[in-house]
């Protein structure tokens, strides 16, 4: 890693935010457009996809926390719902919120 002075350092996390907000875009369009969407996860999957052990899925869905369904007698969850689920939790950066008071914006 390079060594950055102070002054660098707006422009540094200018550059980065700019990349996150590039990748996060391309994520979309990807989760958005691929088939697999369509398929159904079962827990163990959605627990990889999330990133979280199996046993705290299963306290989140029995306290109605993230959205999933039953088939028969299995958990099911949508990958778009996990990725809507994730992206609730998001938190803005400095500089969206920055942007959103310049517009007048009102935060939730």
């Amino acid at each position: 890693m390079t060594g950055l002075t102070f002054d660098q350092l707006p422009n540094a996390v200018a550059t980065m935010l700019h990349k996150m907000e590039s990748l996060e875009q391309r994520l979309m369009q990807l989760l958005t457009s691929s088939p697999a969407d369509d398929r159904p996860m079962g827990v163990t999957e959605a627990a990889e996809f999330l990133g979280i052990p199996k046993n705290t899925l299963y306290g989140m869905t029995s306290r109605r926390e993230i959205l999933c369904f039953k088939a028969g007698k299995h958990l099911k969850f949508r990958r778009k719902d996990l990725w809507d689920w994730v992206m609730e939790g998001r938190q803005e950066t400095a500089a969206q919120i920055q942007s959103a008071a310049r517009k007048g914006v009102r935060r939730a």
